[in-house]
């Protein structure tokens, strides 16, 4: 393997851990804010930045499939390099599903609290209309048109 390939190895998995650095701080600064208006733009850029990590991903599919074989043909320099950018690549995407895991916890839990609301509003616009279904609705003692 040449060194032009392992600098392009080495580019690809630093490009796609930028990625995920940039997922990380999308994460966090949503996770800060908390601000559910922002839901649509938030997917839409973790979206794009998936996109961008599958193309980096393509790219570094014929690398992957001979990997085996090119890594005995690594000198330590090389295996080195490569493997502190893995390295950084599994500590970004631990932090990534950490992350995750975080906002799906913050999301169950305004989902619940948003339940709770809207459960006690229907129960709310329910009374009224119970009440005057029994009966209670006018009375000529509280009705000052009669």
């Amino acid at each position: 393997m040449t060194d032009p390939d392992l600098q392009e190895i080495l580019d690809q998995l630093t490009a796609q851990c930028g990625c995920y650095e940039q997922m990380l701080a999308l994460n966090a600064q949503h996770a800060l804010t908390g601000d559910t208006s922002q839901l649509a733009q938030f997917a839409s850029d973790k979206a794009a930045l998936m996109t961008r990590i599958e193309v980096h991903d393509e790219r570094l599919l014929p690398f992957k499939r001979d990997w085996p074989s090119l890594r005995t043909s690594l000198t330590p320099d090389w295996i080195e390099k490569l493997q502190a950018k893995m390295d950084d690549l599994r500590a970004a995407l631990k932090g990534l599903i950490d992350g995750e895991n975080e906002l799906l916890a913050q999301f169950t839990s305004r989902k619940q609290q948003l339940k709770g609301e809207f459960d006690a509003l229907a129960k709310a616009r329910k009374v009224p209309t119970a009440y005057r279904q029994a009966g209670g609705g006018t009375s000529q003692h509280f009705d000052e048109t009669k």
